[in-house]
C-alpha cells in the first residue's frame, strides 16, 4: 500500500487540487445554512 502512495502520478495531485478548489468555490457561492 505504501508503494502506491510513492508511485502516485503528479496528475493525481493536480486533479486533487482542482477538486479542492472547486469545493471551496462552491462553498463561497453557496450561503451557509
Amino acid at each position: 500500500m505504501e508503494k502506491l502512495k510513492e508511485n502516485r502520478k503528479p496528475d493525481d495531485q493536480l486533479i486533487y487540487n482542482s477538486v479542492v478548489e472547486a469545493l471551496k468555490a462552491l462553498e463561497a457561492v453557496r450561503p451557509r445554512i
